[in-house]
């Protein structure tokens, strides 16, 4: 797992590695002969050099800026969300199959609206969103599916559900708990919102459950740009919150390969029933 502390030190390690590899490129190009292509790499090694320095200057500065992280991170997952994504018929054979009263804990840029176009059995939908850069985004996505329910939004963290207890007969949770503070609370909190028999649906990135170099990247340097990029977002091992709700939950998930870049494809999908 990283933390917010080991981000600056990646930054500082982007910068020395862009200086570096610049010097010994510098060595290397005198045992080139021709000129021409000394030029030609001379400039793509300064670019690559500018670009990893400027990721570097990038990740120290947004280590320190909360804002800039929440609205880098709206941008980039609205600009993802794209007609051919692999990602939509994933997404929707794991939360698709909906009705009742919804609330939805992080939905973004409301990227499960293309799963419920066509649902005229959902009755109302609430979003508990913190990112407040998302707003335009959601707004833009209701309009393009032209829901058929009403639609609200809370923004606030999903640590603190302001909403009835046994009110809600599903609560979809879709690539979130990753960067919330607290997991239990948010699953405690999505407990009490939710009717006995109502379910909560769940698709989260999580970190590689076998050894390997996966891992090893996860918890190091992927770790640090997923955290900045990702707006707080840690490889965690979700999987074993859910475990803590068997019991009062019949709880069934799987570990999956997502269609998505390799580092953070790993994920548990499933549903969790409340039985108490």
């Amino acid at each position: 797992m990283v933390c917010a502390c080991c981000v600056p030190g990646v930054a500082v390690l982007l910068l020395v590695a862009a200086f570096l590899g610049l010097k010994l490129f510098g060595l290397f190009a005198l045992c080139i002969p021709s000129k021409k292509l000394q030029l030609f790499l001379s400039w793509a090694a300064t670019g690559v050099a500018v670009l990893v320095g400027a990721v570097g200057v990038f990740l120290g500065v947004a280590a320190n800026n909360q804002a800039l992280r929440k609205w880098v991170f709206a941008q980039f997952i609205a600009a993802m969300q794209t007609e051919g994504s692999a990602m939509r018929p994933w997404r929707c054979g794991i939360v698709g199959d909906v009705a009742g009263d919804l609330l939805e804990i992080g939905p973004g840029p409301a990227s499960n609206f293309v799963c419920w176009e066509n649902n005229t059995e959902i009755t109302s939908w609430i979003g508990i969103e913190p990112n407040t850069y998302f707003e335009e985004h959601i707004n833009e996505t209701k309009t393009k599916f032209q829901m058929g329910f009403p639609t609200s939004l809370k923004w606030y963290q999903g640590e603190h559900l302001d909403v009835p207890e046994a009110s809600m007969d599903h609560v979809v949770i879709t690539l979130v708990l990753c960067s919330v503070d607290d997991v239990d609370k948010v699953l405690r909190e999505a407990k009490r919102a939710l009717k006995i028999g109502g379910s909560i649906m769940f698709m989260e990135h999580v970190a590689d459950w076998t050894p390997g170099l996966r891992r090893q990247l996860q918890d190091t340097v992927l770790g640090s740009f997923f955290y900045t990029f990702g707006d707080g977002c840690q490889f965690r091992e979700t999987w074993k919150h859910f475990d803590k709700l068997q019991g009062d939950f019949d709880v069934n998930y799987t570990f999956a390969e997502a269609p998505t870049i390799w580092p953070i494809s790993p994920q548990i999908n499933g549903r969790a029933i409340r039985l108490s």
